[in-house]
């Protein structure tokens, strides 16, 4: 990237963090909350941070839409954010990674308790789904079917088949190994094990699809979401498969590579696995941000797919980075403790490359991401710029 390029990368994503935090300002807390869970709430949400997500959701729409692209998406951008703070803010707990250092001051818990860490990332994560079902707030029946698309996604991203679900498989591996799908936490047959996966580590075969409800019943909106991107496959991806069934960017460098035991694992973790998991913990919410500015903006189909994709290379890389900086970074230039997961036997895509191939493989998934944009003529967008910034990111 060129030296006026990042300058006007750099002044662009200025420009939108003042958005994104004056919006957040506005929007939290709700009415009638009580002080206590507001205040703690907002120490979480407004501690600043990178702000990728929001970010990704307005460029999207800038890059998509028209001139009111950016107000239509600011909702969604918001809603992402309260849901990435409140997985933060569980992340972060004794029951989870048990951190003190987030966002460069201590984190939650350790300031409030747990038990209002617990609450406040309750009243986040519900206040970003009332936020997305109330603005932009219109009667016009194509805005609203984008919105109800949007939702859909997000919710999504964020649950049992994407976030939550690679923060399962994350636990499972830091408590000794992966979790069988065939069987519970504890070894016990596990009720659905007729339709899960016999790979540990992995998604079940059938998991319910964008045309399913929660417990498999068919959705009233089977007939128009099933197809759209950024929606859960009908069936779980594979090994070589995203954790939205696209064609995993990486798996053939990562499958022919073989796992690395920690001392606390019970089984390796293969790269399959690796790639799985953060497909599902980190790339889904990435997946969805950029998917949601480009859903409210009014994209064309081919342009809604073609950022799909992008944010799905984007995410990977995000990934990868992060576990170069935990290995490389100084805990102040991080914002969060630096090393926590080597410490904590975590797999991680140094643990099974290397520092060199790891970085290797990011500016691959940048290739790939730019080649997307490109076959949609948004090549010059500030996605491309901040795909540029992920991979080349310190902190």
């Amino acid at each position: 990237m060129s030296t006026d390029a990042a300058s006007g990368l750099e002044r662009y994503l200025a420009a939108r963090r003042a958005e994104v935090e004056s919006a957040l300002t506005q929007y939290l807390p709700p009415a009638h909350t009580p002080p206590v869970l507001a205040d703690a709430m907002r120490y979480s949400l407004l501690a600043g941070g990178k702000r990728l997500r929001p970010l990704l959701t307005l460029a999207a729409a800038d890059a998509a839409g028209g001139p009111d692209a950016r107000s239509l998406a600011m909702p969604a951008a918001c809603a992402i954010e309260m849901i990435h703070t409140y997985s933060l803010i569980h992340d972060d707990l004794p029951a989870m990674d048990d951190d003190i250092l987030r966002r460069g001051r201590p984190t939650l818990h350790v300031v409030a308790g747990d038990g209002m860490a617990i609450l406040a990332g309750d009243g986040l994560q519900a206040e970003a789904f009332g936020l997305l079902a109330r603005e932009p707030f219109s009667h016009d029946p194509a805005l609203v079917a984008r919105k109800l698309r949007v939702i859909e996604i997000i919710a999504g991203a964020a649950g049992a088949a994407g976030m939550v679900g690679g923060q399962a498989i994350d636990l499972g591996a830091a408590f000794g190994g992966k979790f069988s799908t065939a069987k519970g936490a504890f070894g016990a047959e596990s009720p659905t094990a007729k339709t899960s996966s016999s790979k540990p580590g992995v998604a079940p075969q059938h998991a319910p699809s964008a045309s399913e409800g929660a417990f498999g019943a068919e959705s009233p909106t089977a007939k128009t979401s099933s197809s759209k991107p950024g929606v859960a496959p009908r069936h779980a991806p594979s090994a070589s498969e995203g954790a939205f069934g696209a064609r995993s960017p990486t798996a053939k460098t990562l499958s022919s590579k073989p796992g690395v035991a920690s001392p606390h694992q019970a089984a390796p973790f293969t790269a399959d696995d690796l790639e799985q998991m953060h497909a599902r913990k980190t790339g889904a919410l990435i997946r969805a941000s950029a998917v949601a500015g480009a859903i409210m903006a009014g994209a064309d189909e081919h342009v809604v797919t073609a950022i799909d994709r992008y944010a799905a290379d984007i995410g990977l890389a995000f990934q990868i980075v992060d576990d170069v900086l935990d290995v490389e970074a100084a805990s102040q230039t991080l914002g969060k403790t630096a090393g926590k997961d080597a410490a904590a036997g975590k797999p991680t895509y140094p643990a099974l490359f290397g520092i060199a191939r790891s970085r290797e493989l990011a500016r691959e998934c940048l290739e790939r991401a730019e080649a997307e944009l490109a076959a949609v003529r948004l090549d010059r967008s500030y996605l491309a710029g901040i795909a540029h910034w992920i991979v080349a990111r310190r902190s």
